[in-house]
């Protein structure tokens, strides 16, 4: 996907359509921020051009994202 005029917003598409299929919700105040409350736990993942910051309360939820991404 690199290099083509439409790259980013294809890898964008790609990466909002999946993060909501696994149960993601979609900041209401900025597009490239999500949000999933899991058994009392919050994870909260940020993406920034081709960057994905993410972070949660519950190590374990952490790990689980960084195996699946």
């Amino acid at each position: 996907m690199y290099g083509l005029k439409h790259a980013p917003r294809a890898w964008y598409a790609r990466l909002d359509r999946y993060l909501q299929q696994q149960g993601f919700n979609k900041g209401s105040a900025y597009n490239n921020l999500y949000l999933r409350v899991e058994h009392d736990s919050l994870m909260i993942i940020e993406m920034y051009v081709d960057d994905i910051i993410f972070g949660s309360v519950d190590d374990s939820i952490s790990k689980k994202f960084v195996a699946t991404m």
